[in-house]
């Protein structure tokens, strides 16, 4: 008989072997054991959450299209019934994305912190997923959603407080992560790279605008960032961005859905300045769908690069000088395997996950892009990694005496060993 070691089997056949394992077990054993076993525990974890991906997603477009199939014989109820099935899963997608942004997280050092965080927020997710036709009706979306987005709320605490190592991993890379969650922006994203990579850890650049308009007056304004402790101010701000992306979908999706069962909103009826303009016909969508757009374009060593372009537009009755809501441009030079996947082509994104060439340490990464157009320091096209953020936010203002907004402009400068962050705050009379 051959003894076998389990602590020297690859990472592959242990992650097999503690996958069939209780996750709670995993949680208070396993992860407990060794660096190594930490890691195995985190990538089951995280094996789990990514297997969620399809019911939940899967389960929101089920809504939609059952909202879209709606006939004049559907009864009151069972429409209300509809509409609340419907905002329960786009704020069940909201969490779950923003939650991966966060967990996915391979850079990090502190698995057994992630992988005990991780089990209490997958409980959740897959005990919500058992929600059936009555608690619909016995309960309001928002007090179903309440354990989970407890236990959200205490993972990202916990991550941003104690967890997350910038050392590791750059502000910026979460930032466009986080951005890239908001499910009531809208977007002009362009990003470039190689035609198809030439290894692993290929490059490329990213260059963004962000518009997420605060409709219902609840966007807070980011709070006073440290000048002296530039690691401190780039973690409260990621933290804002988090909470403010997190809160706006939630928001707008109980907003959504009040809109939803408003008929008189959705024929033009009492619609005021700030609101989505409502089609008559499909009541239950607004604005556009996403455009992609791909183009190869010569590059300097001649290989050509793809520039791939997202954008979402949102027709709107706002009145441009009562806007509120946050405004953000941005440009990140970094590897290729660091931004959303959507951001890439497809044939890249095939290529780089099977990519099997050597990775050489040693050699530096050279970046090539536009220079930054906004306040700082200019980007240097030698740095491994850079980060570039102008990010505004007008929110109104909360004294009595005062008709105005509280305008927020914070600009970042980041790269793997400095960074510069900067903030002005100032009131805008209307």
């Amino acid at each position: 008989m051959i003894d076998v070691n389990l602590a020297e089997l690859p990472l592959e056949i242990l992650e097999l072997i503690v996958n069939q394992l209780d996750p709670e077990e995993v949680n208070t054993s396993v992860s407990k054991i060794n660096r190594r076993f930490a890691q195995v525990s985190y990538n089951v974890i995280c094996k789990k959450l990514a297997d969620l991906e399809q019911p939940i997603s899967r389960r929101l477009m089920e809504s939609k299209a059952n909202l879209e199939r709606l006939s004049t014989d559907t009864s009151l109820n069972d429409e209300i019934l509809l509409v609340s099935k419907l905002t329960f899963y786009q704020i069940l997608h909201s969490e779950y994305q923003i939650l991966c942004a966060i967990y996915f997280n391979k850079r990090s050092v502190e698995k057994t912190s992630l992988a005990f965080h991780g089990i209490r927020s997958l409980k959740e997710f897959q005990k919500l997923l058992l929600t059936d036709r009555a608690d619909f009706h016995d309960k309001t979306v928002s007090s179903m959603l309440d354990g989970l987005r407890n236990t959200n709320t205490e993972i990202f605490e916990s991550f941003f407080q104690n967890i997350w190592k910038l050392s590791s991993n750059c502000a910026g890379l979460l930032i466009l992560r986080l951005l890239d969650c908001s499910s009531c922006s809208t977007f002009d994203i362009a990003a470039s790279h190689e035609q198809f990579p030439s290894s692993k850890h290929s490059t490329c650049h990213v260059s963004a605008k962000f518009d997420i308009a605060d409709m219902s007056h609840t966007l807070a304004s980011p709070p006073d960032l440290p000048t002296t402790n530039t690691e401190l101010a780039r973690k409260m701000l990621a933290a804002y961005v988090c909470d403010a992306v997190r809160w706006s979908n939630i928001f707008t999706s109980l907003r959504m859905r009040w809109i939803c069962l408003d008929k008189a909103l959705a024929i033009g009826r009492r619609q005021t300045s700030g609101w989505p303009e409502m089609d008559p016909l499909h009541p239950y969508c607004t604005g556009e769908e996403q455009t992609v757009e791909e183009s190869l374009q010569p590059s300097h060593n001649g290989n050509g690069k793809v520039v791939r372009r997202l954008s979402k537009k949102m027709t709107t009755s706002r009145a441009k000088t009562s806007w509120t809501g946050t405004r953000v441009e941005l440009q990140l030079w970094c590897q290729a395997e660091d931004v959303p996947e959507r951001m890439l082509s497809e044939d890249y994104r095939t290529a780089l996950q099977n990519y099997q060439g050597e990775y050489h340490f040693n050699k530096p990464l050279i970046y090539h892009g536009t220079e930054v157009e906004m306040e700082g320091e200019e980007a240097d096209s030698s740095q491994e990694y850079h980060f570039n953020l102008k990010y505004v936010t007008n929110v109104r203002a909360t004294a009595s005496n005062s008709q105005g907004f509280v305008q927020t402009t914070i600009t970042m400068s980041e790269s793997t060993d400095a960074a510069q962050i900067r903030q002005i705050k100032k009131l805008i009379s209307t």
